[in-house]
């Protein structure tokens, strides 16, 4: 389960533990939340490596805003390690940086995650900023 930005893999906990009885949960924290460590440039590529480090395959994936964003570039990347996935308000393959259409031979998450990423990230920063 790969929360949204800002948060832990703990904002799952009550979810985790219904789940628990019937599935094998991993509650990560992506890079620079809760006890991981930050990245020194929070790019989609390493995020997604990151997280396929830690996962038994195949797995059924729920991602919750910036995790569903790092769940479907990771599931573009390695489609033979997912057997499902979940996303819970979370963008999907356009947003408004994004304009027209892109060139079909690009995967989705090619194309528009790292420019949401650095997008949100900057608007989140203004908020949270790292001392």
């Amino acid at each position: 389960m790969l929360h949204g930005w800002g948060l832990h893999g703990g904002v799952f906990d009550r979810v985790a533990s219904q789940l628990a009885d019937h599935y094998c949960v991993h509650l990560v924290d992506l890079p620079g939340h809760g006890a991981s460590a930050p990245l020194a440039r929070f790019d989609a590529d390493e995020v997604a490596d990151l997280v396929d480090a830690q996962f038994p395959f195949p797995v059924q994936v729920v991602g919750w805003s910036l995790g569903g964003l790092i769940a479907q570039h990771w599931a573009a990347r390695h489609p033979d390690k997912v057997k499902s996935l979940a996303l819970v308000a979370t963008a999907r393959a356009s947003c408004a940086t994004t304009p027209g259409r892109m060139p079909s031979n690009v995967p989705p998450s090619k194309r528009w995650v790292p420019a949401w990423m650095a997008h949100s990230s900057k608007r989140w920063s203004a908020f949270w900023p790292c001392r």
